[in-house]
């Protein structure tokens, strides 16, 4: 089997299995699970990926943002991947989201193990192997994922081109190659808002979202709680 992969077959040496860890009211927010093809009866160690998105764009079975180096890392390895997806600004904040890595660690050790038995009942979870990482964005979840949970959760953190903190910008700033949008664009975006609503997955069809709200550093306003905050803890 070839593990070089492109974004059309990235999973395709995988068993994909979805799932919900959590509902905000009626709203499912997923797990994604990937069991290598032809894993062997055993208990298997485990990486969690957090996708990135600047927090407001991505979904996490979106190929193209799952690196291809994972493919055959997980195979070498005998892992299983987990890929949960998070609620998105700026429909929501940065409470909700801490909120939700809260929840997926809960479901993570108390009812992972149920699901995948019913799906995989040959294949156990190696709790004292936990990898939890994250590219970009997906890097800021990781973090507040350590530093926010026991230390017993997770074995060990693998951030990529990681988001530490707020861009600051200003408002002839080049971002991602293009120049940033007007403020009145974000501020009749907003004003659209429908509200209550929850965004928890979104297939980014370009950078044009993470742009916007990156842009008069209007990101921030939504995260009540910043990394920089959790590091001065």
């Amino acid at each position: 089997m070839s593990l070089r992969t492109t974004a059309a077959n990235r999973f395709d040496s995988f068993n994909v299995y979805r799932t919900f860890y959590k509902k905000v009211e009626s709203h499912e927010i997923e797990a994604n699970i990937l069991v290598p093809k032809g894993l062997k009866p055993g208990t298997h160690p485990v990486m969690i990926k957090w996708h990135g998105g600047g927090l407001t764009a991505g979904t996490a079975l979106y190929a193209s943002w799952f690196a291809a180096y994972l493919v055959p890392f997980l195979h070498k390895n005998n892992a299983i991947a987990i890929l949960p997806n998070y609620r998105l600004v700026p429909e929501n904040n940065g409470d909700d989201i801490l909120e939700d890595i809260a929840d997926f660690a809960t479901w993570f050790t108390s009812s992972l193990p149920t699901y995948l038995a019913s799906r995989e009942p040959h294949l156990e979870i190696d709790f004292s192997k936990v990898l939890v990482s994250g590219e970009s964005a997906g890097s800021w979840l990781a973090l507040q994922s350590v530093l926010s949970l026991p230390r017993s959760t997770y074995k060990a953190c693998m951030i990529q081109y990681p988001v530490l903190s707020t861009i600051d910008t200003k408002p002839d700033d080049i971002i991602g190659g293009e120049a940033l949008p007007p403020r009145k664009i974000i501020d009749d975006f907003l004003a659209n808002l429908v509200p209550g609503s929850i965004i928890s997955g979104a297939t980014p069809q370009s950078e044009t979202s993470s742009r916007r709200f990156y842009a008069h550093n209007a990101l921030q306003n939504f995260l009540s709680l910043t990394t920089t905050d959790r590091f001065d803890d």
